[in-house]
């Protein structure tokens, strides 16, 4: 399995692509961890509309960098990406539809 940090430069970490971001990490009604990145599109990011964007399946969160700077320079949102289950930075706990419902509970 592949993980951001060990991605080109440039699809390793928002702050590549001079996005503002913090690392977040949250935890499920079963205790398993997700990781990913809360990315604001500006400083008054709080009055902001944000976008969920639950990720993997294919490669990892550091290949989708530049589609989410796009989506936050062109539509002025934030994007909250999150690695479900078992992917990227996320604990290793097999997906099922049941784990991915306490994930996407968790985010919201």
């Amino acid at each position: 399995m592949q993980y951001p940090h060990d991605n080109k430069r440039g699809y390793q970490s928002p702050i590549q692509q001079n996005l503002d971001f913090i690392n977040l990490t949250l935890t499920t009604a079963d205790n398993v961890n997700i990781r990913g990145w809360f990315m604001f599109s500006n400083e008054s990011h709080k009055e902001t509309p944000t976008i969920v964007f639950m990720h993997e399946n294919a490669g990892n969160l550091g290949y989708r960098i530049p589609y989410f700077k796009h989506v936050i320079q062109s539509l002025g949102v934030n994007i909250l990406a999150i690695a479900y289950r078992g992917y990227s930075y996320s604990d290793r706990v097999a997906p099922t539809e049941a784990g991915l419902k306490l994930d996407a509970d968790a985010i919201l």
